[in-house]
């Protein structure tokens, strides 16, 4: 990622995913996988990363959503 950093730019190597709350965290010394969707943005745990500061743009041509519930058939959620 390039970032801007004291009025110049600066090339780093980041991990994707914002930290996992502690409530959910499954030991305190395990390593922090981290969360990719963060869906309740008025929680207070996610105001610090939220801000400009802390964006970064990532290109793309298509993603995805599982499915609220499972397809009655297949019986797993299917992506869409």
């Amino acid at each position: 990622m390039i970032r801007t950093v004291d009025g110049g730019r600066d090339l780093a190597r980041l991990i994707w995913g914002m930290p996992t709350p502690l409530q959910f965290l499954k030991a305190p010394d395990a390593p922090d996988t981290g969360v990719t969707n963060i869906r309740n943005t008025a929680s207070p745990h996610w105001r610090r990363w939220l801000g400009v500061a802390h964006r970064c743009v990532v290109p793309a041509t298509a993603f995805s959503e599982y499915s609220a519930a499972p397809d009655p058939v297949i019986r797993r959620k299917t992506r869409h």
